[in-house]
C-alpha cells in the first residue's frame, strides 16, 4: 500500500471489532480499507486496497460463519 501512496499508512493496520452476540455467535465489524485509503484517483492503490477488502471479507466469513445471502 505504502509504495502506491504513503498516506494509506494512516489506515494500516486495519481495525476490526469482534463481538460476541447474545445467541453465542460472533459478530465482526470493519470499514473496508479501500473506502479509507483511496482518497485520490490512484488505480494501483485501489487495486491493492480491494485485495485487502477481500481478505477481510474472508476473515469475517471464517470467524462468523457469514456467507453472502445468509444475513
Amino acid at each position: 500500500m505504502l509504495r502506491h501512496e504513503v498516506i494509506a499508512g494512516l489506515f494500516a493496520p486495519v481495525e476490526v471489532l469482534l463481538v460476541e452476540e447474545g445467541d453465542g455467535r460472533s459478530g465482526l465489524t470493519y470499514v473496508e480499507p479501500s473506502s479509507l485509503m483511496v482518497v485520490e484517483d490512484n488505480a494501483e492503490l485501489l487495486s491493492t486496497a480491494k485485495e485487502l477488502d477481500a481478505k477481510l471479507a474472508a476473515l469475517a466469513a471464517k470467524v462468523t460463519d457469514w456467507r453472502p445471502g445468509n444475513g
